[in-house]
């Protein structure tokens, strides 16, 4: 077995007084954390309609009680997984949760601001790349004029993303690839972390064979940007402004609508991530240990 990386988020493992094998972290990961998200979900439908909620495609997400009943979705679709991953970690392993990349260090703020600075960045790029080449068209202008029960339906509805964009970081970023890389070496796990974040997102409908190569990009720059930060304060904060600027600012208020692949958005920024993933390379080749193990 390769020796473990100096990197600070992979020595967080030796917390783990029985970390979890690395066949079994993959079988629970592909295979129990999706089935754990259906039930969330449908738990979610139930609460919702309970709520009067009669379709979740009806929801008015810019509405302070659509915002509420995303945000309630989110809770038991990502949330669910998260709190029985929580479970495994402090029972099974025995390891405090905060190990999984979120130790309250000097310079948590500025990760985190960073991150958020990243994402709206590349975000922003993707909206206008998309734009300037004909890609997407403005349904006539934003849903609604600004107004304070706006922006309060905007913090929710970052919140509801806070959780979602956290809990796939957490659970691929935090959890499954130290574990990956502890066995099999950090650049074999960087990569096989990349090829599980691929996979599942690849069970969603109607995805293009680009969208897909965006997917696995993406991966690999979240796999690099921990190794480089050593924690997950960055990522999640990155993944969640991304995701925000899109669905909610673009997607929701802006109505930018593409024309022919529906994530057409995402794909334009591969070239951003492509570029990140050539710059945290060449920062983490000066770290000899962080990428050669021990």
């Amino acid at each position: 077995m390769p020796r473990v990386t100096e990197n600070r988020l992979f020595r967080l493992l030796h917390l783990a007084r029985r970390p979890t094998p690395w066949w079994l972290a993959l079988i629970l990961i592909i295979l129990a954390i999706p089935l754990v998200q259906i039930l969330g979900a449908l738990l979610a439908g139930f609460v919702l309609y309970g709520l009067g909620v009669r379709s979740i495609g009806g929801i008015q997400r810019l509405t302070v009680p659509g915002s509420l009943f995303s945000l309630i979705a989110s809770l038991f679709t990502f949330g669910l997984p998260l709190f029985l991953l929580w479970i495994w970690v402090r029972w099974y392993e025995k390891r405090p949760f905060w190990a999984l990349g979120f130790e309250w260090r000097r310079g948590v703020w500025r990760k985190l601001l960073f991150g958020l600075l990243i994402g709206l960045v590349a975000a922003l790029i993707s909206g206008y790349a998309a734009y300037a080449l004909g890609l997407v068209r403005v349904l006539g202008g934003l849903s609604q004029p600004f107004s304070a029960a706006l922006l309060l339906a905007f913090l929710v509805q970052l919140l509801s993303y806070v959780i979602q964009s956290s809990a796939e970081e957490i659970e691929i970023r935090g959890w499954l690839f130290p574990l990956l890389g502890r066995h099999f070496g950090v650049l074999t796990g960087l990569l096989l972390q990349a090829l599980v974040f691929l996979f599942i997102h690849s069970l969603n409908e109607a995805l293009s064979p680009l969208y897909l190569l965006f997917t696995l990009v993406f991966g690999v720059f979240a796999g690099l940007y921990v190794l480089y930060e050593g924690s997950l304060w960055g990522i999640c904060a990155l993944h969640t402004m991304y995701n925000f600027v899109q669905f909610i600012l673009f997607l929701e208020w802006m109505r930018l609508r593409p024309i022919a692949d529906p994530n057409i958005l995402d794909i334009v920024t591969i070239p951003v991530w492509l570029i990140g993933i050539v710059i945290l390379g060449f920062l983490l080749s000066r770290r000899r240990p962080t990428l050669r193990g021990g």
